[in-house]
């Protein structure tokens, strides 16, 4: 029995036909899998059946196809493919400029495409940030974000080449600096304007030992989806152990340690503020 299709970012008339992608197989199979918080059972990158490599001329030895990406091209001039489909639907948003693209209202999984807004937990794994506060969910495969991004070129105007095929990755720019910087932050305490200062999963453990970890525990707070903030014994790899033996689940987003002192804040009634050092 044939399933009710359910990917419907936009009208058929948005997206012109192109050899290279069959849009059909770019849909999810079952009405279930668009809304469940799930990737979709062809959520991996794969070639579309007409653009598939030759025929193996021995069967004994098992060839991988090659891989194809996404190239945007701009009528500036700028190039975007990546390595990677998700990269190069970011990059391209980013170029046209978020709220423009923001604007045009798309939707996937019943979800706005973009949003300022909070996502459905379900989704926490499937959501990636863009400049000035906005949230890009990505849940979807290499043919998805091709037709998505011929949508987007389309609507806007945007005079930009939207292609899928045997592309180069684009050049990696040399990094300044090879490791990444931890970010830092501040938390001034209102009571007494004790400040703790530092990287901020340090920060993070060393206020809750200047709140108390028998009232933070108290709290019964839930952090990452489903972890309790501080347990017996070690549940995660999330977690550092406390001097009292027990262990605190510490979020690795910056955003979400943010989150989670501030809710601790309330809880506890113990106010303060926090800062993130540029």
């Amino acid at each position: 029995m044939q399933h009710p299709t359910t990917l419907s970012l936009f009208s058929d008339s948005d997206v012109e036909p192109t050899p290279a992608i069959d849009a059909e197989k770019a849909e999810c199979k079952t009405a279930a899998n668009s809304d469940c918080g799930e990737p979709c059972p062809n959520d991996t990158p794969h070639a579309p059946n007409n653009v598939r490599e030759a025929a193996n001329p021995n069967p004994d030895v098992r060839l991988r196809n090659k891989s194809k990406r996404i190239r945007v091209t701009f009528s500036d001039g700028t190039v975007v493919c990546e390595t990677r489909a998700l990269s190069t639907l970011m990059k391209s948003i980013v170029h046209l400029g978020v709220e423009r693209v923001a604007a045009l209202g798309m939707v996937a999984c019943h979800q706005p495409l973009l949003t300022k807004g909070e996502y459905p937990q379900r989704y926490r794994n499937w959501v990636k940030d863009l400049p000035d506060g906005w949230h890009l969910l990505v849940q979807s495969d290499t043919a998805q974000k091709f037709i998505q991004l011929k949508s987007i070129a389309r609507q806007l105007d945007a005079n930009a080449k939207v292609e899928y095929g045997d592309f180069e990755a684009s050049p990696t720019p040399e990094k300044q600096n090879a490791t990444r910087r931890k970010a830092k932050m501040s938390v001034r305490f209102a009571a007494d304007g004790h400040t703790i200062a530092g990287y901020t999963g340090d920060v993070f453990r060393a206020t809750v030992e200047h709140i108390g970890i028998d009232k933070v525990r108290r709290t019964n707070l839930i952090v990452l989806g489903s972890k309790s903030i501080i347990t017996s014994t070690k549940r995660s790899n999330d977690q550092v152990q406390l001097h009292t033996g027990e262990w605190l689940t510490i979020p690795s987003q910056t955003k979400d340690k943010i989150k989670a002192l501030r809710v601790m804040s309330s809880l506890t009634r113990v106010k303060f503020d926090i800062s993130i050092d540029k």
